[in-house]
């Protein structure tokens, strides 16, 4: 199966400050009936990790990574976890994407995924993108990078305060 290019798509991750890999990566873009095309990546490891192999059945029996304060005792290799299957900024990455149409009531109304090779342009911590959305009070100002993604941020902010609304429903 052929892997859809989705690099021009302007992916961003967003982890706590001390985050070792980035796995999963999300873009929204605003519809013009008020929707969303919303669009989640996250790291695709089957192409790298076969089923049966010795890889496979040890993260099979550790199930996912431990954090630790002083350590991590990953569910991958560190040359997976941390390289080939970290989303990280401005490298090609292999990804399962689910792209879903959130309508403006946060009803799914179509939805499909995608073996996909994406580009994340930004890595960003909750304070990062908080201040640039204006929820919290900034210290410093957004970088050009920032400020060129935030539409695509507000847009991701707007989609999930409709799911989480209509989830609370």
């Amino acid at each position: 199966s052929s892997r859809l290019d989705m690099r021009d798509r302007p992916f961003f991750t967003v982890d706590p400050q001390s985050a070792r890999d980035f796995d999963d990566a999300v873009c929204a873009v605003s519809l013009p009936d008020g929707g969303w095309r919303l669009s989640v990546a996250v790291a695709d490891v089957s192409h790298y990790v076969q089923p049966g192999t010795s890889v496979d059945s040890e993260a099979y029996e550790r199930s996912f990574s431990v954090y630790l304060p002083d350590r991590v005792l990953p569910m991958l290799p560190e040359r997976l976890s941390g390289d080939l299957c970290s989303l990280r900024p401005m490298i090609d990455r292999y990804a399962m994407v689910v792209e879903a149409r959130v309508r403006p009531d946060g009803e799914i109304d179509e939805f499909k995924v995608n073996t996909a090779i994406i580009r994340s342009r930004l890595r960003l911590s909750y304070d990062q993108c908080a201040e640039a959305l204006g929820l919290i009070p900034t210290a410093d100002t957004a970088s050009e990078e920032m400020a060129d993604l935030l539409p695509t941020m507000e847009a991701v902010l707007d989609a999930a305060r409709v799911l989480r609304r209509r989830r609370a429903k």
